[in-house]
């Protein structure tokens, strides 16, 4: 599974874009499955473009989108909370870990 974040846009902001992208993922990894995480909005935007093309490909997982009118220190803290959600998710659907050591 590959995971794409936006963790600043919401509503149409680059959903375009975004729709781009994961289109873009979708057949460079045909057999990959995509779980795109966002705004809920932007989320709604996104599907829209996208329409059926990857249906039961890609999944959407809504995730609250701080104000960017915050300051430095408030934001720094809600974008460790927001990264380490993401971790989680990504460690609950990972099915293979790989190491590598470079000596």
């Amino acid at each position: 599974m590959i995971i794409v974040c936006e963790p600043q846009c919401i509503g149409f902001e680059h959903a375009e874009v975004n729709a781009a992208l994961l289109e873009t993922i979708m057949i460079a990894f045909p057999d990959e499955k995509v779980l795109f995480v966002g705004d809920r909005e932007h989320i709604k935007l996104i599907s829209k473009i996208l329409r059926t093309n990857f249906e039961g490909r890609i999944q959407y997982k809504v995730v609250d989108i701080f104000s960017r009118e915050i300051n430095f220190f408030t934001k720094f803290k809600k974008e460790i909370i927001f990264h380490k959600k993401i971790f989680d998710i990504a460690i609950k659907r990972i099915e293979l870990y790989f190491f590598r050591l470079l000596v």
